[in-house]
């Protein structure tokens, strides 16, 4: 635990790019409103895009 601290006060002091939100959103977008032919790795892509703005960012 206390291994993990440090490192969210880091990432905590720096803002996320516009451009990762911005294509983070896009994607959500997209698949909240039916998306085009779901498959598995299109979903797969977005749950990596955004673990990875997660892990990277918060």
């Amino acid at each position: 635990m206390s291994a993990a601290i440090p490192k969210t006060r880091n990432c905590r002091q720096h803002a996320i790019p516009s451009i990762n939100l911005n294509n983070l959103n896009s994607n959500m977008v997209w698949w909240a409103n039916g998306g085009r032919n779901p498959t598995q790795q299109r979903v797969q892509n977005l749950f990596n895009t955004a673990s990875l703005c997660i892990e990277r960012y918060c």
